[in-house]
C-alpha cells in the first residue's frame, strides 16, 4: 500500500486516475481470494479499501495459522519425526546436487 500511495499521490492531479477508477483497480492487485473479499464489501473510498485490505489480510493470516495449528495437532509424533528425516534427506540431496553443479562449473571454467 505504501508503494501504491507513493506512486499514486506523486502523480499530478490532472494525470491521476479518478478515485473511483483507482478503487476498482486497487483490489485487482491482490490474489483472487483477497480480491473477492474486497469486492464483496461496499467500499466508497480508496482509504477505506486499504483499511479493509489490512483487515482482510489479518483475518486470512489468523485463519491460516489456526488451520496449520490444527493440522499439526493431527500429525502423529512418529510421523512428524519421519517427515523431519525425509526433509533432512532431501536437503542433503540438494546440497550434493549443488556441489556437483559447482564442481562442474569450476571444471568448465
Amino acid at each position: 500500500m505504501a508503494r501504491f500511495n507513493q506512486v499514486y499521490y506523486s502523480m499530478p492531479v490532472d494525470k491521476r486516475s479518478t478515485p473511483r477508477s483507482s478503487l476498482l483497480h486497487y483490489s485487482g492487485a491482490f490474489d483472487p481470494e483477497m480480491e473477492f473479499q474486497l469486492r464483496e464489501r461496499d467500499i466508497a473510498t480508496l482509504h477505506e479499501m486499504q483499511n479493509s485490505a489490512v483487515n482482510v489480510e489479518a483475518h486470512m493470516l489468523i485463519r491460516r495459522a489456526r488451520l496449520k495449528e490444527e493440522e499439526m495437532k493431527n500429525i502423529d509424533p512418529e510421523e512428524s519425526t519421519s517427515l523431519e528425516e525425509k526433509l533432512d534427506i532431501l536437503v542433503s540431496a540438494v546440497e550434493k546436487m549443488m556441489d556437483k553443479i559447482n564442481a562442474k562449473n569450476d571444471y568448465d571454467v
